[in-house]
């Protein structure tokens, strides 16, 4: 009996990772759940702050802490405060934020978090439950080896005198941990570039597949791909691997949990970099060529392919093939699609993100538009944006170098403290005050869903 032409069996790749099998785990992240993740330069915990993780995960896992609410309240009254706010509740709890006493029991077991997963990390060539194989020993890409230029910008330096060259010393104060969330369609191999980048600089660095991608494990069943359930998955991921410091960076698809973890680990998250995100927008399934039945769409998939590769690249030349941005399973793009269902990422979710953001676009992204990169901005405190010219929605492999750049410089601007979890400026304040319009736009089909 000949295979279903949407079988994860007819589909593999061989993927352009670059670094050594050592750095790529494999994670039963969650039950049934197995994950690849590239964690690079890892560090030990210090005492106190595994104690801490350690006493609110068993918090947590007894039901007794809570992460806020996942949206404010929307009504208003006439004079101008949300109706159900806690007018008690101080500067020092904003939402997001879990309400637990951090004091460690005396006879609390100091035991790492490592010894809860199992790891899969012995083998020259891994492959996923959706049927790709990556092959290990691939010869790496370097961030300085893209075709592209590099464009100076009069705001790379706005708050830091540095100025950074194709290869920038180490940075004492490196302790911050990258977490890199991709998107829609590709692997953590995607950062590729931004791995080797902040890899030689010192820094930790954890780039998860999400499920069904890369080397992820890939159910058939709809139910694991909703977005509930991966932030599920990237909330595990967090928890096991942060520190004191810690940077989440995501691309398009992977903003919305960029900024569903800056939300939920506010006093975790010190810095938030979003590129290619687009606004804040609710996400919902919607009727289109995802909505089709699975085999369907794997007869049109050629033409959603050649739609995406015209929309989303610049004709530069990346530091991968532009098919690895795009290469999973029928199956698996088809839930991913239709499981973005997101109805609390509205603007008002965003005016309680408290930390120092970044957003990055690329000035010829054909499923994102500037404006609604402007709206982002408008919608968060704190923020600034970049425009890199000559680059589309995959700026992070047409122009690595510049996007590193501006990536390595914010990292470098002490804005916030680790720890703290007071509101920012009296610009907060005045978005907090606002009153939410949610967006009548929900997720749209190709090419603007979030990818």
């Amino acid at each position: 009996m000949g295979s279903c032409c949407c079988s994860c069996s007819s589909r593999k790749r061989v993927s352009p990772a670059q670094h050594d099998e050592t750095k790529n785990q494999m994670i039963e992240i969650r039950p049934k759940r197995i994950l690849r993740i590239q964690h690079i330069n890892p560090r030990q915990r210090d005492k106190l702050l595994e104690q801490e993780i350690q006493t609110y995960l068993q918090y947590r896992n007894q039901g007794l802490t809570s992460t806020g609410p996942m949206s404010v309240p929307k009504k208003q009254s006439v004079n101008g405060n949300r109706q159900g706010e806690n007018k008690t509740n101080s500067s020092q709890n904003p939402p997001g934020v879990p309400l637990i006493d951090y004091k460690v029991p005396d006879k609390l077991k100091e035991e790492s978090l490592n010894s809860s997963f199992s790891s899969v990390d012995d083998r020259k060539a891994l492959i996923s439950a959706s049927g790709i194989e990556v092959g290990m020993n691939a010869t790496p890409v370097g961030p300085n080896e893209s075709n592209g230029t590099v464009q100076n910008s009069s705001s790379i330096a706005a708050n830091t005198k540095k100025t950074i060259t194709s290869n920038p010393a180490p940075e004492k104060d490196n302790n911050a941990v990258l977490f890199f969330i991709h998107g829609v369609g590709g692997s953590s191999d995607i950062w590729c570039a931004q791995l080797d980048y902040f890899e030689n600089l010192g820094y930790e660095i954890v780039a998860p597949d999400l499920i069904g991608h890369g080397l992820s494990c890939g159910p058939r069943e709809a139910k694991h791909y909703h977005f509930d359930q991966m932030c599920a998955d990237l909330e595990e991921v967090f928890d096991r691997y942060c520190k004191r410091k810690n940077v989440v960076i995501g691309h398009s698809y992977g903003c919305s949990f960029a900024a569903m973890l800056a939300r939920r680990r506010s006093r975790r998250v010190t810095k938030l970099i979003m590129i290619s995100g687009g606004g804040p927008t609710p996400l919902a399934p919607q009727p289109g060529v995802f909505a089709l039945p699975v085999c369907m769409l794997a007869c049109l998939r050629p033409c959603v392919e050649c739609k995406y590769k015209k929309s989303a690249f610049s004709g530069k030349q990346p530091v991968i093939r532009p098919e690895e941005a795009f290469a999973v399973p029928t199956y698996v793009l088809s839930h991913t699609m239709n499981g973005q269902d997101w109805a609390d990422g509205d603007e008002l979710y965003h005016n309680w993100i408290t930390c120092p953001t970044l957003l990055i676009y690329g000035e010829l992204d054909k499923l994102i538009t500037l404006q609604e990169e402007e709206n982002m901005k408008d919608a968060l405190c704190d923020v600034e944006l970049e425009i890199i010219r000559d680059s589309s929605h995959m700026v992070m492999i047409e122009d690595p170098q510049r996007v590193n750049d501006l990536i390595y410089n914010f990292l470098l601007r002490n804005t916030r403290l680790e720890g703290t979890s007071h509101l920012l400026n009296e610009e907060f304040e005045r978005s907090k005050s606002r009153a939410s319009i949610r967006s009548t736009k929900s997720a749209k089909s190709i090419p603007n869903l979030n990818l």
